[in-house]
């Protein structure tokens, strides 16, 4: 297997998990009539930058690049929710 080939099957994985985390909290937002806005981070390099920036340090990962979904209200930090319990 090539480099290029063994980083795509490596990576395949990651989208899939991140897509679904998403799904699920989107899912939960519009079930509860839960007013939000989507940011798209992979063709909008502004909001990608505005993400890293604003999730807090002691929140991100050991890598320091957050990945999706993160939430917010406006501009306050909610967190990661991968068991859906907002109260």
């Amino acid at each position: 297997m090539h480099d290029a080939e063994a980083q795509t099957h490596a990576i395949n994985p990651l989208i899939v998990q991140i897509k679904k985390k998403q799904q699920e909290v989107v899912g939960f937002l519009e079930a509860n009539k839960i007013d939000f806005k989507q940011m798209d981070i992979a063709g909008d390099e502004d909001n990608r930058k505005w993400m890293r920036e604003n999730v807090p340090g002691e929140k991100k990962p050991q890598n320091g690049i957050p990945l999706p979904p993160q939430i917010f209200n406006e501009e306050q930090y909610c967190g990661v929710r991968s068991h859906l319990t907002f109260s």
